[in-house]
C-alpha cells in the first residue's frame, strides 16, 4: 500500500524549488526585521533552513497571506 510521495520522490521536488521562486514571493522590503541584510539572503537562509517563514515579520501583514501558503509549501522540510 502506497501513502504519497517515496522519500526520493520528495528530495526532487525540493530540488526543483527555486532560490527566485522563494524570493519573489517575499515581500522584498529589505527591512532588515529579520536580521538579514536583504530579503536575498533571507531566502538563501529559507533553503538552508538556518531560518523559518515566522523570522518574517512583513508576512505577518495580511497582503502577504497569499504568499505565506505559496512559501510554506515550497520551504517545508522534507521529512524521510
Amino acid at each position: 500500500m502506497s501513502h504519497g510521495k517515496t522519500g526520493s520522490d520528495l528530495l526532487e521536488l525540493r530540488k526543483k524549488v527555486d532560490l527566485a521562486e522563494i524570493y519573489n514571493n517575499l515581500p522584498k522590503t529589505n527591512c532588515k526585521e529579520c536580521d538579514e541584510p536583504s530579503c536575498y539572503v533571507f531566502a538563501i537562509k529559507l533553503m538552508s533552513e538556518e531560518k523559518e517563514l515566522h523570522d518574517c515579520t512583513q508576512l505577518s501583514l495580511a497582503q502577504y497571506a497569499g504568499k505565506v501558503a505559496t512559501l510554506s509549501r515550497m520551504v517545508q522540510p522534507i521529512r524521510l
